[in-house]
């Protein structure tokens, strides 16, 4: 449960999510970071506009 709650923080605070993404994490790792589905990183990104670099 605590780790839930922590992953729901963390995509809450748009600060450390972008910083994932600035610093080249794609939604599959930061996803596992958090302990959270990929589609769940991914919706979260495109609801905040962000688009990580696949290539």
């Amino acid at each position: 449960m605590e780790r839930r709650r922590r992953a729901r923080e963390l995509l809450a605070d748009g600060d450390w999510m972008y910083t994932q993404v600035s610093e080249g994490r794609t939604a599959r790792q930061i996803a596992v970071r958090l302990g959270v589905s990929a589609g769940a990183v991914n919706s979260w990104l495109r609801r905040h506009d962000l688009v990580i670099d696949v290539s």
